[in-house]
């Protein structure tokens, strides 16, 4: 037997070898650094300090190309729609424009002053064309404007000014056998714009913004044709210009719609945007609107039909754009500008129309590339951002499950506001740098709406956006009844517009409420004596309306009707230090408060260089004294704490080397346990601020300018597997013992050991030894259980971070099989005179729910006497006959233990012969006395039952008794049934062990 014990436990190992493994640990559970916005190629130039962006020019494939001035390289290029740039070919030229072909992705075209030079391959490698067309970069003669077309080959022009004299425009065909610059024939004009027409092919239009110093014109030459030949030219304003920009519709034809638009600059506020049509020029006024007769124009961009286009004007002194969706009919300026002081370039991918998506490059303070996707109403930037990141001042994670979305405000050359949604891919969505904005010093971002605190103008102010950033509302944080403006110390907000802040006036604190998001606030509600530190909003504010505000002096209050009152809640925190100055006092609700009323506190005092801190729970109603929770060192500094849907608590110690402070259980009414988590920190590494969504954690690490994050997976429920919730009859009985038990459980991402447990009680208040463990893997082998038991299981996380136990499970293990495991007590074997009504008594099967029963005066119980089985099994190990055998006759019986989708083997056999027919005599004394201790009764039943198939259906009515049989035929009778009985156990004992090789 033992040796098949050996093969079992060997077979199940081997199966379990083939069962899958832990799951390699993710960068989950640790603190790990998130790529913020920086400088240098590293960064993808996010940043780039000192820089000013030009020429700013979109490929058929998407590609942008700019020109970048104060940086080591000059030439940029980004394949990621804006953001990602990279230095290219080399070029560390100040470069005059750049052209990309409308026909070929991979050629780029920049000029500098005197030459022009050509890319194959998409900007990697450049090599210059034949240099100084017209003379440029002799004399005063410089090369102002490039462009490129096709013909049979590439086409390239470039315009060319000469202060106080004359420039020009110069053609060079690259598929002449010695190509060479040609003078197209514009003379006595400096010449600030050159363009091929979109059907240069087939109408051979080139077009030029000239200047003649006192007047400027829109000039055309029509193939080998002379300037003006078959198209005037055009006036566009008086005066010299210094910039010049041509932009064309979609259905430009140069026979029968030669409809196209003009920008000029002439560094005066004289310029505009011109629509040139029928050999006329209009003024479109852009700045009309704002009072402005007009407006310089650096950049010009368009796409759409001429009569609906859709226009976009940068301006030369700004960084502001102007925008018309009507063809230049009405214009208005974006309400979000770029960012940056003067020389606005403008330019529109492929499918602007449809997508509002168009970029643009400024110069000057906080210049950058910035990106609309509104058609030009509002712009964010998205690289070669004239700034740094000094400090990361606040955060507001998106609230989304498993998500990575996150604002993060950040001071640098003033404060900038930055969106991602997958924590790589970084956009400035606001700055100080913007008109009306002196900083920004809070984020805040309740459902869809995001808050931002600061000033404007000097005043306290709230920006609200609603729409992700895109575009933000201004409005004063002023108190009601013609009150004055009031400082914004701590606030909290949730997204049906109620807004709450925390203010002093110098002598007490007070909450201010509004119920529309800023526009109006209510009188203020008083506090206390103290500043306030910190409000939070219950989990059910929607529903109760409850609040908690906390103060600088260590009081936490609560109000239950929506601010309008607010009482103390408890007693004040512990002092911590005698002395000593509060820094912070933080507050949170548990998030199943509704049920709980349980609340935490955190106080951080420090005296000179001396700190310490403390986490405390109290729940409302309960008393007023606030209960320590934690196991923070001496000397910890904690300022603020934040809790998970799921009910885990954190927070940072902002001591070097302090981590994260981490308690899965803070509502346990016998104390909640608290664990150190520094995996991912450096030894001395510092974190400061917390904030959270959802599992996901994020804190400002070491210098103030790091971003860390911690994802913690593990605060999640094991998910359980195998056995099935209340499964029976599992493993196999070996030795009277239940082996081959095995517990499985879905892996946890960054687990990387589990615990489990294993009890009959559901609540494992005395698990025996060998009855929980440790693995590494997401099953686990149980250890030698009894049969016929119910076992209540869990599983929980244990490394690198304890998790919260699983649901409980139960399960019931296999019945005893073995014969020896049933006994036979009553009557007993052989037994002579038994009572034709005999009690038959049994031994229990441990487990066992029901036993089935046979009674036959057949050795082979073909033709039974008595059957109690299915739904009428008994339930007891005691039962008497409630009908009488036959008188005289040998009987034999026997009894199996039924379970849960299980059964134990028949017991052994068992014989008796009932007591004789009692003589005339007998049958007149008295009957005999029950028996002393008669088990208990069933209902009535027939004398032979067989197994219904419904139990609605009665068993058929007994058969008649046999005949009476003599005394020599007793004796025949029951020596042949002995004999058979031992015949039928040897049987039995054979197939029993022939079965168990089988099993092995």
């Amino acid at each position: 037997m033992s040796r098949m014990v050996g093969l079992g436990m060997a077979l199940a190992f081997l199966l379990l070898s083939a069962a899958p493994g832990p799951a390699r640990a993710s960068e989950t559970v640790k603190w790990v650094p998130v790529d913020i916005p920086a400088e240098g190629q590293p960064g993808t130039w996010a940043l780039a300090p000192g820089s000013d962006v030009r020429h700013l020019a979109v490929a058929p494939d998407g590609y942008l190309y700019a020109y970048v001035s104060g940086l080591t390289g000059t030439l940029y290029r980004s394949t990621g729609n804006g953001s990602g740039w990279a230095a290219i070919g080399g070029v560390k030229d100040a470069i005059a424009g750049i052209a990309l072909p409308r026909h070929d992705s991979n050629r780029v075209y920049y000029a500098t002053a005197s030459t022009v030079y050509r890319s194959t391959d998409k900007g990697m490698t450049f090599e210059p064309l034949p240099a100084a067309p017209g003379g440029a970069g002799t004399g005063n003669i410089t090369i102002t404007a490039l462009a490129v077309s096709a013909l049979n080959s590439a086409i390239v022009a470039v315009a060319t000014a000469n202060p106080g004299q004359s420039g020009g425009v110069y053609l060079l065909d690259e598929g002449d056998t010695l190509p060479r610059w040609q003078d197209s024939g514009l003379s006595g004009r400096d010449v600030h714009a050159v363009a091929f027409s979109p059907g240069y092919r087939y109408d051979r239009q080139l077009i030029a913004v000239s200047s003649n110093g006192t007047d400027s014109y829109v000039n055309v030459k029509v193939g080998d044709g002379a300037w003006g030949l078959v198209t005037p030219d055009i006036r566009v304003g008086a005066g010299g210009i210094a910039k010049a920009a041509l932009a064309f519709p979609d259905d430009y034809d140069a026979e029968e719609n030669a409809t196209l638009f003009a920008a000029t600059s002439t560094g005066a506020g004289g310029g505009d945007v011109y629509r040139v049509a029928n050999g006329l020029a209009t003024d479109l006024d852009i700045g009309a609107a704002y009072g402005l007769s007009g407006v310089d124009v650096t950049g010009l961009a368009m796409a759409g039909d001429a009569a609906s286009a859709t226009l976009l004007a940068g301006a030369s002194s700004s960084a502001g754009v102007y925008a018309s969706r009507d063809g230049g009919v009405t214009w208005t300026r974006s309400r979000k500008p770029p960012t940056g002081d003067s020389s606005t370039y403008l330019a529109v991918p492929a499918g602007f129309p449809q997508s509002g998506r168009a970029y643009a490059a400024t110069s000057g303070s906080d210049s950058a590339v910035s990106v609309t996707t509104d058609g030009g109403a509002t712009w964010s930037q998205s690289g070669l951002i004239d700034n740094q990141v000094s400090a990361i001042v606040d955060l507001a994670p998106f609230p989304t499950a498993a998500a990575e979305g996150l604002f993060m405000l950040t001071f640098g050359a003033g404060h900038s506001l930055w969106r991602t949604s997958d924590s790589i891919h970084w956009e400035r969505v606001f700055s100080s740098s913007l008109p009306g904005v002196d900083e920004i010093r809070r984020v805040r971002l309740a459902n869809e709406t995001l808050y931002l605190s600061g000033t404007s103008d000097g005043r306290a102010t709230i920006w609200v956006s609603t729409n992700g950033g895109r575009d933000f509302a201004a409005r004063a944080a002023l108190a009601p009844d013609g009150g004055g403006p009031f400082d914004i110390d701590a606030w909290a907000a949730a997204g049906n517009g109620s807004l709450f802040i925390g203010s002093f006036d110098g002598e007490k604190g007070l909450v201010y409420r509004s119920g529309n998001g800023g526009y109006s606030f209510s009188k203020g509600t008083p506090l206390g004596n103290f500043a306030p530190a910190a409000i939070a909003l219950s989990p059910g504010y929607d529903r109760d309306r409850t609040v908690l505000a906390s103060d600088l002096g260590g009081q936490v209050y609560r109000s239950t009707d929506n601010g309008s009152t607010f009482q103390p809640l408890g007693d004040p925190l512990p002092q911590l230090i005698s002395g000593g100055e509060t820094m912070s006092t933080v507050v949170a609700f548990d998030p199943a408060y509704g049920r709980n009323g349980a609340v935490y506190a955190g106080r951080h005092v420090r005296k000179g260089s001396n700190h310490a801190s403390a986490i405390y729970r109290l729940v409302t109603g309960a008393g007023r004294t606030w209960e320590r929770i934690d196991s923070l060192p001496d000397g910890a500094i904690v300022d603020s704490l934040t809790i998970s849907p799921g009910g885990t608590l954190y927070a940072v110690n902002s001591k070097a080397g302090g981590g994260l402070e981490r308690s899965i259980n803070p509502a346990y009414p016998l104390g909640p346990a608290f664990e150190t988590v520094t995996r991912g920190l450096d030894a001395a590494a510092t974190l400061s601020g917390l904030w959270s969504s959802n599992e996901q954690l994020w804190s400002v690490g070491t210098g103030g300018n790091r971003l860390m994050t911690f994802r913690d997976s593990l605060s999640r429920e094991v998910a359980l597997t195998s056995p099935a919730e209340r499964a029976s009859g599992l493993g196999a009985v070996i030795d009277s013992y239940v082996s081959n038990v095995v517990l499985d459980w879905e892996t946890l991402p960054g687990a990387t050991s589990y615990q489990w447990q294993l009890d009959p009680d559901a609540e494992f208040s005395n698990v025996a030894e060998g009855f929980e463990g440790d693995t590494a893997a997401s099953y686990a082998l149980m250890p030698a259980l009894r049969p016929g038991i119910t076992y209540h299981w869990r599983v929980r996380a244990k490394t690198p971070v304890l998790g919260r136990w699983s649901e409980k499970r139960s399960f019931t293990t296999r019945l005893d099989t073995e014969i020896v495991a049933l006994r036979l007590n009553s009557p007993e074997a052989g037994a002579f005179g038994v009572p034709v009504r005999p009690v038959f008594q049994w031994s229990a099967v441990s487990g066992a729910e029901s036993y089935e029963f046979v009674v036959s005066t057949r050795p082979d119980f073909s033709n039974p006497s008595i059957i109690k089985a299915g739904d009428y099994a008994l339930s007891t190990t005691a039962w008497q006959a409630d009908v009488s055998l036959n008188p005289d006759t040998v009987y034999y019986w026997r009894i199996r233990a039924l379970g849960n989708n299980s059964h134990s083997a028949w017991s052994a056999v068992s014989a008796f012969t009932t007591a004789p027919e009692p003589s005339p005599k007998a049958a007149s004394a008295p009957p005999p006395p029950p028996p002393a201790a008669p088990a208990p009764q069933q209902p009535q039943q027939p004398q032979v039952i067989v197994v219904p198939q419904s139990p609605a259906q009665p068993p058929p009515l007994p058969p008649a008794p046999p005949p009476p049989q003599t005394a020599a035929d007793w004796q025949l009778y029951l020596f042949g049934g002995l004999l058979l009985a031992i015949i039928v156990l040897a049987m039995a004992v054979l197939v029993l062990a022939a079965s168990i090789r089988r099993m092995s």
